[in-house]
C-alpha cells in the first residue's frame, strides 16, 4: 500500500504518493488532488492497474523473469499517465515504457532493434526459402532503402512512415528504374513490413498506404501466330520443341531447358515440372499441366526408341542457363532474327537491355490466346501456373476440363508461306 505526503520541498497543495525507485531511492509523484481521500483513489488506482500489467506479462510467459523491484512498474506507469494527462503522450514515450516492462520480465522488446537489424535479418531468411535469384533481388531492394535511409535506418521499425516509402518510390523512379521494378521492389518491402506487422513489431504497414506504382511503358507483347509460325521454320528440333511447350504450356525458357522425358505422362495427358521460380522449401511440390493434342503429337514423334526416363527432353539445350552471350535467351534472340522477326529494346532505365520480345513473350502468348478462345481466367492462372488466390482453389480440376476448354487453341504446325 502506497504511502501519501505533502511534499516537504513544495508549497504546493497537492497529496503525493511515496514509493521507492527500482534503486531504492524515495520518490514522490503528484496524485494532483488537493483532498487525501482523492489522492488515496489516485494512487490506489495507479497500483492496481501497475499489479495487472506485471500479472498479464506473467500469465503471457510464466518462465519470464520478474521484476526485481515491482515498484519500478510503478514509477514509471505513473510517469506515463501524468504524461498522457498533459497531452504529451507519444508513440516514442509509449514504446519505450512497454519495452522497459517487457525487457524487465525477460520478453522480446517491442521495437524489435533497428530498421536495418530487422530488414537484414528478414532478408537472410530468405536465402533457405527462395530462389537464388529471388533472394538477390529482396537483398538489392533492402540494401538500396538502408542506403535511401542513411542515419535513419538504425532507428526502430516503428519510426518508418509512409512518407518515407513515398520518397524512396520516387526516387528509384526518378534513377530511370522500370515501374515494374519498382513495384517489385515496394513489393519485397511490403513482406518485410507484413513480418514485423505480425510480430507484433508495428501495428501498420506503411507500404499499403502509398498510391500504386504507374504501369511500365516498356511490356513484352505477345508473339503473333504468324511469327511463332515463323520462328518454328528456322528452328531445330530442341528449340521447335522449347517453342511448343512455350506457346502450349506457358513455360519459362529454363524450365522448358530442364525438362526429362520422366516428366512427360503421355497416358493421363499431363506434364510433370516444378518452376525454377517456387520456394526452395517447396522442393518436392511439382505441378501438373495439360498437355493440348498437338504438343502430345510432337512429342511422340521426337520421342526415342530407348528411351532412358531421365534423359532430357531437349539434350542440346539442358545444360545451357538463360543468360549470357551463349546462354539460352541470346541463342533464341539469334533465332529470332534468323527467322526476321522485328523485336526492339524498350528499355527505359539501368540495367540489361530489356527487349519486347523474347521467350517470355511465349508464356504472354499462351495466356492471350486461351483468353481469346473463351477460357476462364480461373482455368489460365492454373494452367500456366499463375499464384493466386484463385489458383490454390482449382488445384484438384481434372484433365477433362482443361482438354475441353483447350479444344480450340491454334494449331503451328500446320503449313505457312514465309
Amino acid at each position: 500500500m502506497a504511502s501519501f505526503h505533502k511534499d516537504p520541498k513544495s508549497r504546493s497543495p497537492y497529496w503525493y504518493v511515496a514509493f521507492k525507485d527500482a534503486n531504492g531511492n524515495a520518490k514522490f509523484r503528484s496524485t494532483k488532488q488537493v483532498q487525501l481521500s482523492q489522492a488515496q483513489e489516485v494512487g490506489l488506482k495507479w497500483e492496481r492497474m501497475a499489479n495487472d500489467l506485471r500479472k498479464a506479462t506473467q500469465a503471457q510467459s510464466p518462465s519470464a523473469i520478474p521484476l526485481k523491484n515491482s515498484n519500478g512498474v510503478l514509477e514509471r506507469f505513473i510517469e506515463v499517465t501524468q504524461v498522457a494527462s498533459r497531452g504529451e503522450l507519444t508513440e516514442a514515450v509509449a514504446r519505450k515504457f512497454l519495452d522497459e516492462l517487457l525487457k524487465g520480465t525477460g520478453l522480446n522488446t517491442l521495437s524489435g532493434g533497428s530498421v536495418r537489424e530487422f530488414l537484414d535479418g528478414w532478408v537472410e531468411r530468405k536465402k533457405t526459402s527462395r530462389a537464388d535469384g529471388t533472394y538477390l533481388r529482396y537483398r538489392r531492394t533492402i540494401d538500396d532503402f538502408i542506403e535511401f535511409l542513411g542515419p535513419r535506418a538504425d532507428r526502430t521499425l516503428a519510426a518508418i512512415t509512409i512518407q518515407d516509402i513515398e520518397k524512396f518510390r520516387d526516387r528509384e523512379l526518378s534513377s530511370n528504374k522500370r515501374p515494374a521494378t519498382v513495384k517489385t521492389a515496394l513489393a519485397a518491402l511490403g513482406a518485410a513490413f507484413n513480418r514485423a506487422r505480425r510480430l507484433g513489431i508495428i501495428l501498420t504497414n506503411p507500404i499499403e498506404g502509398i498510391e500504386s506504382v504507374p504501369r511500365n511503358s516498356a511490356e513484352r507483347r505477345p508473339f503473333t501466330l504468324d511469327e511463332i509460325r515463323r520462328l518454328l521454320v528456322v528452328c531445330n528440333t530442341n528449340w521447335k520443341g522449347m517453342v511448343m511447350v512455350g506457346f502450349h504450356l506457358g513455360l519459362r525458357i529454363q524450365d522448358c531447358a530442364s525438362l526429362k522425358w520422366q516428366d512427360v505422362d503421355f497416358d493421363r495427358k499431363v506434364l510433370t515440372h516444378r518452376p525454377q521460380k517456387e520456394r526452395r522449401d517447396r522442393a518436392a511440390k511439382k505441378i501438373e499441366t495439360y498437355m493440348p493434342e498437338e504438343l502430345r503429337a510432337f512429342l511422340r514423334e521426337i520421342k526415342p526408341h530407348k528411351l532412358n526416363s531421365d534423359r532430357a527432353l531437349f539434350p542440346a539445350l539442358h545444360e545451357m542457363k538463360s543468360g549470357g552471350d551463349h546462354g539460352l535467351s541470346l541463342t533464341f534472340r539469334r533465332l529470332l532474327d534468323l527467322a526476321k522477326i522485328e523485336y526492339k529494346d524498350v528499355s527505359n532505365g539501368k540495367g540489361r537491355k530489356f527487349y519486347d520480345l523474347g521467350f517470355h513473350s511465349l508464356r504472354h502468348t499462351c495466356v492471350s490466346v486461351m483468353a481469346n478462345i473463351g477460357v476462364s481466367e480461373e482455368l489460365r492462372k492454373e494452367h500456366v501456373g499463375h499464384d493466386s488466390e484463385v489458383h490454390k482453389r482449382y488445384t484438384h480440376l481434372d484433365i477433362q476440363t482443361f482438354e475441353n476448354a483447350l479444344a480450340a487453341m491454334p494449331r503451328l504446325l500446320s503449313p505457312v508461306s514465309v
